[in-house]
C-alpha cells in the first residue's frame, strides 16, 4: 500500500510539474511595425500574421489587424501576446503580410533572445514598403575602421562576399552576392538577397596589409543596413590645421612693416611738406 501512496504521488507531482515545465517554455511576444507606401505611412491598410515552418508560410492567418496612429506614428500595427517557443525556435516563427489597393508586402518576425538573465525575448520592430520589391532587401552597409566610433573612418575598396547560412548554421561555399566598397566604405547589394541568415565576409587592404571579418547577419524585411567595424584596423585621422586667431583691436598689428599708426604718421609729414611748401612760394 506504501508503494502505490507513493506512486500516487509521483504521478500527481509529475501531473502538476510537466504543464508548468511546458508554460515556462512559451513566451509571450509583441509583433510591432509600419507601413509605407514610398515615403507616406499607409493606415487601413490590412495586417496578417501567419506561421512560418522555416520554407513557406501557412495557407490561414493567425490574426488580422489594420494599421492606424499609434503613439502618434501613422502606418502602425501590432499584434499582442504572440506565442513563441525559444526551444522550437526556427529562423523564424511568424511571417506577416501587409496588404492594401492591390499592393502587398512580406517580413519576418524576428526575434532576439536575451543576452542577460534581466532581459527577455524581444520581436524587432518592423517596416514593410508596399512599393518596393517583395521578399527581398537592400543590403547597404559602410566598412570602418576599428577605432572609437566618434574616430572611425571609412574603409575604401574593401569586399563584401555574402554567404548563406542553413537552418543547421552550416555556412554554404558560394558567394550570394558580394560587393565593393565606395571611397567612404559605403556599398549595397540591392534586391539579390532573399529572408534568411548570412555571413559577411569582409576583406580589407590597408597600408600592404590584408584584414578580414566574418559577420552573421539576419534579413527579415525589405531593407537591411550593416555597420562593420574592422578590428585591428586602424586609420589616424588627418591633423587639422589650426586657423589663426582673429585680429582685434588689443592684438591686431596695423600700419606698415606692422608699425601702428604708420600709415597716419607719414599722411602728417605728407601735410606739414605741402605746407612748408607753400609758405617756401609766398
Amino acid at each position: 500500500m506504501k508503494r502505490i501512496g507513493f506512486v500516487l504521488i509521483a504521478i500527481v507531482a509529475m501531473a502538476l510539474f510537466v504543464p508548468a515545465l511546458g508554460t515556462a517554455q512559451t513566451v509571450m511576444l509583441d509583433v510591432t511595425g509600419t507601413v509605407y507606401n514610398g515615403a507616406l505611412p499607409v493606415n487601413g491598410a490590412t495586417v496578417q500574421i501567419y506561421s512560418w515552418n522555416g520554407q513557406v508560410m501557412g495557407t490561414s492567418p493567425l490574426a488580422t489587424t489594420y494599421t492606424k496612429t499609434i503613439n502618434g506614428v501613422d502606418g502602425s500595427f501590432e499584434f499582442d501576446s504572440v506565442p513563441y517557443y525559444p526551444s522550437e525556435a526556427q529562423p523564424f516563427e511568424y511571417a506577416i503580410e501587409a496588404q492594401n489597393n492591390g499592393a502587398q508586402s512580406h517580413a519576418m518576425a524576428y526575434v532576439l533572445a536575451p543576452e542577460n538573465a534581466n532581459e527577455s525575448y524581444e520581436v524587432e520592430p518592423l517596416i514593410m514598403d508596399l512599393s518596393m520589391w517583395d521578399w527581398t532587401t537592400d543590403l547597404t552597409g559602410i566598412v570602418q575602421s576599428g577605432n572609437l566610433n566618434a574616430d572611425a573612418s571609412g574603409v575604401a575598396n574593401a569586399n563584401v562576399a555574402i554567404y548563406p547560412v542553413d537552418q543547421n548554421g552550416t555556412v554554404g561555399q558560394t558567394a550570394a552576392a558580394t560587393a565593393t566598397s565606395d571611397s567612404s566604405g559605403q556599398f549595397e547589394i540591392k534586391n539579390a538577397l532573399k529572408y534568411g541568415d548570412y555571413e559577411a565576409v569582409i576583406t580589407a587592404p590597408y597600408n600592404g596589409a590584408t584584414y578580414t571579418k566574418d559577420l552573421n547577419f539576419t534579413i527579415y524585411e525589405q531593407e537591411t543596413h550593416l555597420n562593420i567595424p574592422m578590428t585591428g584596423l586602424t586609420i589616424k585621422a588627418s591633423p587639422t590645421v589650426t586657423p589663426s586667431p582673429p585680429h582685434n583691436g588689443n592684438t591686431a598689428k596695423g600700419g606698415f612693416l606692422g608699425m601702428p599708426g604708420f600709415e597716419s604718421l607719414l599722411g602728417l609729414v605728407a601735410i606739414a611738406g605741402a605746407a612748408a611748401l607753400l609758405i617756401r612760394k609766398r
